[in-house]
């Protein structure tokens, strides 16, 4: 950053190489490229790159107005505006709602905690969960062993639940469709790995899954929501690309 700042360049995107031996349980490999952390650097990267940050993906405007926007992206991208939808699992693609301002964005929160809201993902899982439907609620905190991830503690975690349902059985492979009725870091991907969750991870998730080093196969389909500013019932698609 520094670097690109003497020479009067703006930074687009930043990411890391890891270097050495993998970290316990295998999150990080050698020579692998991994985007900002979610923990720490999500956080702060929007003010030092002041602007978009696409890392690795391509971003469409599907609305945008003075109070809120609502795009689709293809891969891992981060904007200055407040995050309202998406945060929790930064590496998915698909929707994501992005609030202008701290009143709107508090509005919006309030719809998806009383219910009022609506957010669904698909993903393909690497394996078959033990039922056709269901819930899963695991209250999950950080790892003291990876920073980056999280792990089930029913005693200090903060709750997370995520409702599911089977789309379709491919081979191996379960397609679902999940739909987060909280918002915690890595919810949907450790509610899927865990064994008291669906215990089939999602494909390509190297943290709670097989480090194959594949795309995360994890997409937000579908979004609605009521519009703070005016009362207009707002619905969004946009199809996963798997």
């Amino acid at each position: 950053m520094g670097q690109a700042h003497a020479l009067g360049l703006t930074p687009l995107a930043l990411a890391e190489f890891w270097w050495g031996a993998p970290t316990p349980g295998g999150a990080q490999q050698r020579g692998a490229w991994y985007p900002a952390c979610a923990a720490k650097c999500e956080r702060v990267l929007p003010f030092m790159l002041g602007g978009l940050v696409a890392a690795g993906g391509e971003v469409e405007v599907l609305h945008d107005d003075a109070w809120l926007t609502v795009r689709q992206r293809s891969g891992a991208a981060r904007r200055a505006e407040r995050l309202v939808v998406g945060s929790f699992e930064p590496e998915a693609t698909g929707l994501e709602l992005l609030a202008k301002d701290v009143p709107t964005a508090a509005a919006l929160k309030r719809q998806f905690a009383r219910g009022e809201a609506e957010l669904r993902f698909v993903a393909m899982l690497a394996g078959a969960p033990p039922a056709g439907q269901g819930e899963v609620v695991l209250a999950l905190r950080r790892d003291p062993l990876q920073a980056s991830a999280r792990m089930h503690d029913p005693v200090h975690g903060q709750r997370a639940l995520t409702g599911w349902r089977v789309l379709a059985h491919e081979g191996a492979l379960t397609r679902v469709e999940l739909a987060p009725r909280s918002s915690v870091l890595h919810q949907l991907r450790l509610h899927a790995a865990h064994a008291l969750g669906l215990g089939a991870a999602i494909v390509g998730d190297r943290l709670y899954g097989a480090a194959d080093g594949g795309r995360l196969l994890l997409h937000a389909q579908g979004l609605a929501f009521t519009h703070p500013h005016g009362g207009a019932r707002l619905g969004f698609h946009c199809a996963p690309p798997f």
